[in-house]
Protein backbone atom coordinates (compact mmCIF):
# COMPACT_ATOMS: atom_id res chain seq x y z
CA UNK A 1 0.00 0.00 0.00
CA UNK A 2 1.00 3.65 -0.17
CA UNK A 3 2.23 3.55 3.42
CA UNK A 4 5.07 1.26 2.36
CA UNK A 5 5.80 2.06 -1.30
CA UNK A 6 6.13 5.85 -1.11
CA UNK A 7 8.30 5.82 2.01
CA UNK A 8 9.77 2.35 2.55
CA UNK A 9 10.35 1.14 6.10
CA UNK A 10 13.83 0.47 7.45
CA UNK A 11 15.56 -2.73 6.38
CA UNK A 12 13.44 -3.23 3.24
CA UNK A 13 14.24 -6.63 1.77
CA UNK A 14 15.37 -8.09 5.13
CA UNK A 15 13.30 -10.35 7.39
CA UNK A 16 12.87 -7.60 9.96
CA UNK A 17 11.20 -5.42 7.31
CA UNK A 18 7.90 -6.95 8.40
CA UNK A 19 8.57 -6.03 12.04
CA UNK A 20 9.05 -2.47 10.83
CA UNK A 21 5.88 -2.64 8.71
CA UNK A 22 3.90 -3.42 11.87
CA UNK A 23 5.47 -0.39 13.53
CA UNK A 24 4.49 1.74 10.53
CA UNK A 25 0.89 0.47 10.80
CA UNK A 26 0.82 1.50 14.47
CA UNK A 27 1.93 4.99 13.46
CA UNK A 28 -0.68 5.16 10.67
CA UNK A 29 -3.47 4.23 13.11
CA UNK A 30 -2.34 7.01 15.44
CA UNK A 31 -1.76 9.75 12.86
CA UNK A 32 -4.48 8.96 10.31
CA UNK A 33 -7.01 7.26 12.56
CA UNK A 34 -6.47 9.49 15.61
CA UNK A 35 -6.45 6.32 17.72
CA UNK A 36 -4.05 4.20 19.77
CA UNK A 37 -3.39 0.80 18.21
CA UNK A 38 -3.65 -1.93 20.83
CA UNK A 39 -3.52 -5.24 18.92
CA UNK A 40 -2.22 -7.04 15.85
CA UNK A 41 -3.99 -10.10 14.40
CA UNK A 42 -1.43 -12.37 12.74
CA UNK A 43 -1.74 -15.72 10.95
CA UNK A 44 0.24 -18.53 12.66
CA UNK A 45 2.39 -18.97 9.55
CA UNK A 46 3.52 -15.33 9.65
CA UNK A 47 3.87 -15.32 13.43
CA UNK A 48 6.27 -18.24 13.22
CA UNK A 49 8.35 -16.26 10.73
CA UNK A 50 8.34 -13.20 13.02
CA UNK A 51 9.12 -15.25 16.13
CA UNK A 52 12.14 -16.93 14.55
CA UNK A 53 13.95 -13.85 13.17
CA UNK A 54 17.48 -13.82 14.57
CA UNK A 55 20.43 -11.46 14.41
CA UNK A 56 23.95 -12.26 13.19
CA UNK A 57 24.64 -14.02 16.52
CA UNK A 58 21.50 -16.20 16.13
CA UNK A 59 19.78 -14.38 19.00
CA UNK A 60 16.03 -13.96 18.62
CA UNK A 61 14.95 -10.41 17.85
CA UNK A 62 11.46 -10.84 19.31
CA UNK A 63 11.58 -12.39 22.76
CA UNK A 64 12.49 -15.93 21.86
CA UNK A 65 10.90 -19.17 23.02
CA UNK A 66 11.39 -18.50 26.75
CA UNK A 67 10.13 -14.90 26.85
CA UNK A 68 7.81 -14.42 29.85
CA UNK A 69 4.40 -12.77 29.85
CA UNK A 70 1.83 -12.04 27.17
CA UNK A 71 2.98 -11.78 23.56
CA UNK A 72 3.53 -8.19 22.51
CA UNK A 73 5.24 -6.45 19.61
CA UNK A 74 5.73 -2.68 19.56
CA UNK A 75 3.36 -2.58 22.57
CA UNK A 76 0.63 -4.35 20.59
CA UNK A 77 -1.10 -7.44 21.96
CA UNK A 78 -0.52 -10.28 19.49
CA UNK A 79 -3.61 -12.25 18.49
CA UNK A 80 -2.66 -15.44 16.65
CA UNK A 81 -5.52 -16.48 14.38
CA UNK A 82 -6.09 -18.65 11.33
CA UNK A 83 -9.02 -16.37 10.50
CA UNK A 84 -6.66 -13.88 8.86
CA UNK A 85 -4.89 -14.76 5.63
CA UNK A 86 -1.18 -15.46 5.68
CA UNK A 87 0.68 -12.42 4.42
CA UNK A 88 -1.81 -10.01 6.01
CA UNK A 89 -1.92 -8.45 9.48
CA UNK A 90 -4.65 -6.32 11.01
CA UNK A 91 -3.43 -3.63 13.41
CA UNK A 92 -6.04 -1.65 15.28
CA UNK A 93 -7.48 0.08 18.30
CA UNK A 94 -9.83 -2.33 20.05
CA UNK A 95 -11.88 0.52 21.53
CA UNK A 96 -12.96 1.69 18.07
CA UNK A 97 -15.21 -1.32 17.40
CA UNK A 98 -17.48 -3.50 19.50
CA UNK A 99 -19.43 -6.72 19.31
CA UNK A 100 -23.09 -5.95 19.91
CA UNK A 101 -25.39 -8.77 20.94
CA UNK A 102 -28.56 -7.97 19.00
CA UNK A 103 -30.46 -10.96 20.30
CA UNK A 104 -29.74 -13.40 23.11
CA UNK A 105 -28.61 -16.84 22.04
CA UNK A 106 -31.47 -19.23 21.47
CA UNK A 107 -31.24 -23.00 21.36
CA UNK A 108 -34.07 -25.19 20.10
CA UNK A 109 -34.37 -28.98 20.02
CA UNK A 110 -37.04 -31.03 18.30
CA UNK A 111 -37.79 -34.52 17.05
CA UNK A 112 -40.80 -33.48 14.98
CA UNK A 113 -39.21 -33.49 11.52
CA UNK A 114 -40.16 -36.32 9.15
CA UNK A 115 -39.53 -39.65 10.92
CA UNK A 116 -37.05 -38.29 13.52
CA UNK A 117 -39.34 -39.25 16.43
CA UNK A 118 -39.48 -42.89 15.32
CA UNK A 119 -35.73 -42.99 14.64
CA UNK A 120 -34.98 -41.26 17.98
CA UNK A 121 -33.14 -38.35 16.31
CA UNK A 122 -33.04 -34.85 17.75
CA UNK A 123 -32.29 -31.72 15.77
CA UNK A 124 -30.52 -28.91 17.60
CA UNK A 125 -30.76 -25.37 16.26
CA UNK A 126 -28.68 -22.60 17.84
CA UNK A 127 -28.81 -19.01 16.71
CA UNK A 128 -27.55 -15.65 17.82
CA UNK A 129 -27.64 -12.27 16.17
CA UNK A 130 -24.57 -10.11 16.61
CA UNK A 131 -23.26 -6.99 14.94
CA UNK A 132 -19.80 -5.45 14.70
CA UNK A 133 -20.14 -1.67 14.67
CA UNK A 134 -16.86 0.05 13.73
CA UNK A 135 -16.80 3.53 15.21
CA UNK A 136 -13.71 4.76 13.36
CA UNK A 137 -12.58 2.70 10.35
CA UNK A 138 -9.30 4.63 10.12
CA UNK A 139 -8.38 3.18 13.54
CA UNK A 140 -7.58 -0.10 11.76
CA UNK A 141 -4.75 -0.74 9.33
CA UNK A 142 -4.37 -3.72 7.04
CA UNK A 143 -0.72 -4.61 6.54
CA UNK A 144 0.46 -6.56 3.51
CA UNK A 145 3.63 -8.27 4.65
CA UNK A 146 6.67 -8.37 2.40
CA UNK A 147 7.69 -11.80 1.12
CA UNK A 148 9.77 -13.70 3.66
CA UNK A 149 13.33 -14.41 2.57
Amino acid sequence: SAHFSGTPVQDAGQDNENVNRLRRAKQVVQVTGKAQASFAVINPIDLEQLDTITDANRLYLIGGPLAPGPRRLWGLDIVESEDISAGTVLVGDGTMAAVADRHEARIYTTDSHADYFIRNILVILAEERVALPVFRPAAFAKVALAAWS
